[in-house]
């Protein structure tokens, strides 16, 4: 039986926005998973590159996991930016410089040690380009050459020879897509939501490998936001096409008047929250159903996706009765696909496809076809959108916040 114990190291790439993901990552490794017999993981050694060298200089700081994801959820990207007014001189300049990034990110968000980082007795090894030479250099330990070196080495002990390292070395990935442009995160929401996949992905990947997860506790409320919404259209009885229901529909009894207070109780959970949460309450005015009548519960799904970020569903679920106290159920999806640039952001995020149906559901699902009532299509138009931007409030999580 081979006891040879098990050795493992840490390989962080960088990348914008990914290195956030990478932070919620971390969270999982260094904090939550536990082998099969309770332990927890051990990295004898951590090597960066880019962006990733910021999470290895926590990390040889003696942040845990959660220290360096907290860290990333606090980040403020527009802190970190400072002009370079020399840009504006007749000699060449960067149009950034490294100040505000500096003061703002590196010492008051992350209040990084600097003496703890030098005289960490972890193993790190540090990738970087020398601007000067334009060569690739590595910081304490100058022979690690990350994925080549690794082929290398597992080619060699395949041929009977001792290799690099002297045993074969297995390399197991974690990726994802992360939201929005990797490179340009303009909001502290967008920072949350690349550690929110990070943590997602970090736990789903331990379990695959076998390993035991002991999640962490979230963090505290965030406050709370609230706004309204109008929306207007028609649907069709019978009708399983919703774009077509809304052309029969149009002019006729089956018109809905949808009139909606969105309410956010945690931000913060919402934020870390998959499906980003919020509860709705208002009103659904149709004739065919006896008039106006009261949403007795709803829920709205703000811009979530099934691990791909590029094709993201806001999905609405609202439960009202008809004149005669019959539960009714309204199912509606937008569809927000990144493939035609900006051009369709309008149409994407105020198109509403929806479907009715006989009965109080909780998930689409959960309702048979027997139960379908008629499909249609109903939109924000651009006043009732005007009107909706003066109407959001929000109340701060903690005094002074």
């Amino acid at each position: 039986m081979d006891e040879t114990p098990v050795r493992r190291a840490l390989i962080m790439a960088g990348g914008g926005l990914k290195v956030a993901f990478q932070a919620g990552v971390l969270q999982v490794l260094l904090d939550e998973a536990r082998t099969p017999g309770g332990q927890p993981l051990n990295f004898e050694l951590a090597d960066g590159a880019s962006g990733g060298v910021f999470n290895l200089a926590m990390w040889c700081q003696g942040l845990t996991g959660q220290q360096i994801a907290d860290n990333w959820r606090r980040t403020q990207p527009w802190r970190g930016v400072s002009l370079n007014w020399r840009q504006w001189l007749p000699i060449p300049a960067s149009l950034f410089t490294y100040d505000a990034f500096r003061r703002q990110v590196l010492q008051r968000t992350w209040k990084l040690d600097w003496s703890a980082i030098t005289t960490t007795k972890r193993l790190a090894t540090f990738n970087m380009l020398n601007v000067g030479r334009q060569q690739h250099e590595v910081r304490t330990a100058a022979e690690m050459n990350e994925a080549a070196l690794i082929e290398r080495n597992n080619a060699a002990i395949a041929c009977g020879q001792p290799g690099e390292f002297g045993r074969s070395i297995e390399v197991r990935w974690l990726s994802a897509e992360v939201p929005a442009h990797y490179l340009f995160s303009l909001s502290r929401a967008s920072m949350e939501e690349a550690v929110t996949r990070g943590v997602i992905w970090g736990r789903r990947w331990c379990r695959a490998q076998g390993l035991v997860v002991d999640q962490a506790d979230a963090p505290t409320s965030g406050g709370q936001v609230s706004f309204r919404e109008r929306m207007v259209g028609a649907f069709a009885y019978g009708e399983p096409d919703p774009e077509e229901g809304a052309a029969t529909g149009a002019g006729t009894d089956t018109e809905l008047d949808v009139r909606l207070a969105v309410t956010i109780a945690d931000v913060d959970q919402f934020v870390r929250d998959r499906r980003h949460t919020g509860q709705l309450v208002g009103s659904i005015r149709c004739d065919a159903m006896g008039g106006e009548q009261p949403v007795t519960d709803g829920v709205v799904e703000l811009l979530w996706d099934r691990g791909d970020p590029t094709w993201k569903w806001l999905t609405y679920r609202l439960n009202f009765r008809d004149n005669d106290g019959n539960d009714i159920t309204l199912f509606g999806r937008k569809n927000v696909i990144h493939a035609a640039g900006i051009n369709d952001l309008w149409s994407d995020t105020t198109t509403l496809y929806v479907h009715l149906y006989r009965g109080r559901f909780e998930a689409e699902h959960q309702a048979a076809f027997r139960h379908h009532i008629g499909s249609g299509v109903i939109h924000v138009r651009l006043g009732s959108f005007l009107r909706q931007l003066t109407t959001f409030r929000w109340t701060a999580g903690q005094l002074g916040e």
